[in-house]
């Protein structure tokens, strides 16, 4: 009964300034509707978070972490989900629980996690009021309480009768603060389910600021280095046949890093753990080392290890092999080994995921919250939802229970947050059926398109990037050749021979035309004869171009974005109409 109303906040949304949407009566019919839902649900919603936060989830008590997810079980099949365990076992977390309903309506995935920082034996385990609206415990923000606002906002929809309008699946990860191992095993079932979805909303708590949501995420992964000299009397240190030493070439090479990176714009990377030394100790897996040495002995190994945080794929690749060149570059008598771990990957800002969240700001101020602006990345750290947001068409995150000390025992939560996060996330996701609908279309292309990307397809990638203009056809055409027949050294020879033929037919039907012929008519029909076979030569070429460019993409990318997809579109047009403007100036120049 409120679809119409609803239909009317999208449009305002998607055509018009979003501040509109609030002093629209439609959009804040949709919002009251919305709202009365959301409140009526919010005991039962602070009773589940009590008793979730009660809980110890610390990532490696995996019981504790089962024991949670077992409490949305029943909420969610009373919805209607059918919900099953991913068992973690394969890499070594207690697992995945995963939730699934819908059969029409646009494909959203919303992600939450199970797991805290806070181990079972952690002197952090109660939950308590420490101020009116302000409650303290471990993992409230981070985030139990997003999980909450996640089934608020789907309990009320259902009361809305507005659930069976998507198909969702609902993801709450075991392992989010403790990545599993090895990680190729941890994180596959939830990219199976952004691979099927249109849309990843994510609940984690952001910055904390309910004015603020993500939509950039920077990626986190680590790096080892390791690093060799030879050991001697300290005396003679710096000879030649001696060399610097272990430290000082570790030393350089930090510094060198630190010189190269620091001041790129949102690249980050730290030196969590150095050591050096005549012998050395060191335990990866509690990040922790022992190191022995003399203050006359030139240290024969040193090592350091640390995180490297990205916005982009392309970001991410350029600082690793600039470390690696720094790393390579020995001072004497040393040498060094650098190794690179990817881990979370960087969620960059895309068309998609703005507009999602413009979407999702006017929902909010016709709640009358007021306008919601973008995270800076530095502020957002890693997430799951950068694993998803590769491969779904927009992306949103940090619309979970806000507060601050996340990862600490002043852990705490604003509480009026609970319901107004969920109002807003209940709104959003009505939203998006007719948004998904106005959009039909390019949502359509850039799936299909995308789907080539993630299949290596090039031959459908390139039959839906010219399904506008058949740039590469029309050129296929010009040149005359079969469709991915590349240009060959004996047409280029015989250019001379069909500038003769072509010059011939132009002077031919010139001298029909004006029943005469005359030495500047026949100049004329020989330039542009030797325009065509250019021409002609010039376009099978630069097809073939287009054809190795975008193989050379294929190469290089394996999760693409949609923007970068829709890049590449326009690129692989105007590559292919330029050359025909070329084409359709030269001969009327020369004519």
């Amino acid at each position: 009964m409120h679809r119409v109303a609803t239909l009317v906040l999208l449009l305002l949304v998607t055509f018009g300034p979003p501040a509109r949407a609030a002093d629209d009566p439609a959009a804040e019919a949709v919002a009251e509707v919305v709202a009365e839902a959301v409140d009526a649900l919010q005991p039962a919603a602070r009773a589940l978070l009590a008793e979730t936060v009660a809980i110890n989830s610390g990532t490696m008590n995996f019981a504790g972490v089962r024991a949670v997810g077992d409490r949305f079980v029943a909420p969610l099949e009373a919805l209607g989900f059918d919900v099953a365990w991913i068992d973690g076992e394969p890499f070594g977390r207690a697992g995945h629980l995963l939730a699934s309903r819908g059969s029409r309506g646009p494909r959203v995935l919303l992600i939450g996690h199970l797991d805290t920082v806070f181990p079972a034996d952690g002197p952090f385990q109660t939950m308590e009021t420490v101020a009116p609206g302000r409650v303290r415990g471990p993992g409230i923000t981070d985030m139990k309480g997003g999980n909450v606002v996640l089934l608020t906002a789907l309990q009320a929809l259902d009361r809305l009768g507005r659930l069976d309008d998507l198909q969702l699946r609902v993801f709450l990860a075991g392992d989010e603060e403790d990545r599993g191992e090895p990680l190729a095993l941890a994180p596959p079932p939830l990219v199976e389910a952004a691979r099927w979805a249109d849309y990843a909303i994510g609940f984690e708590d952001g910055d904390g600021d309910p004015e603020t949501a993500v939509i950039a995420r920077r990626g986190s992964s680590s790096w080892r280095l390791a690093v060799s000299g030879r050991p001697a009397h300290s005396s003679q240190i710096f000879r030649p046949d001696i060399g610097y030493g272990a430290a000082f070439e570790l030393a350089r090479i930090l510094d060198g890093w630190r010189q190269a990176l620091a001041g790129e714009e949102n690249l980050t990377f730290n030196a969590g753990l150095a050591l050096a030394g005549t012998e050395l100790s060191h335990e990866p897996a509690r990040t922790r080392g022992v190191a022995f040495g003399k203050d006359n002995v030139i240290p024969q190994a040193a090592l350091a290890s640390g995180g490297i945080r990205a916005l982009t794929p392309g970001q991410l690749k350029r600082a690793v092999a600039t470390m690696e060149r720094i790393t390579g570059e020995h001072l004497a008598g040393t040498g060094a080994r650098f190794e690179f771990t990817e881990g979370y990957p960087p969620m960059p800002p895309t068309a998609g995921n703005e507009a999602l969240l413009a979407l999702y700001s006017a929902g909010s101020e016709a709640l009358g919250f007021g306008p919601v602006r973008a995270v800076n990345p530095r502020r957002a750290g890693a997430a799951d939802i950068s694993f998803a947001a590769p491969y779904v068409r927009a992306a949103i995150d940090g619309l979970g229970l806000m507060g601050e000390g996340g990862h600490t025992v002043e852990e705490t939560a604003t509480m009026a947050t609970l319901a107004s996060q969920g109002k807003r996330a209940a709104l959003l996701m009505l939203a998006l059926f007719f948004w998904i609908v106005v959009d039909f279309y390019r949502v359509a292309r850039v799936r299909r398109m995308l789907t080539a990307v993630l299949r290596q397809d090039v031959t459908k990638l390139r039959k839906v990037a010219d399904a506008g203009l058949r740039a590469r056809k029309w050129l296929r055409k010009i040149s005359g050749r079969e469709k991915n027949k590349p240009v060959t050294k004996e047409e280029v020879n015989d250019t001379g021979t069909g500038v003769v033929k072509s010059s011939l037919k132009v002077w031919a039907g010139r001298a029909l035309l004006t029943r005469k012929l005359t030495p500047a008519g026949l100049l004329s029909s020989v330039a542009m004869g030797a325009a065509i076979e250019v021409g002609k030569i010039g376009a099978g070429k630069f097809s073939d171009v287009v054809d190795k460019r975008l193989q050379k993409e294929f190469e290089e990318r394996t999760n693409t974005q949609s923007k970068t997809i829709l890049l590449l579109f326009l690129r692989d047009m105007a590559m292919g109409v330029f050359p025909l403007l070329v084409l359709a100036i030269v001969p009327w120049l020369v004519g």
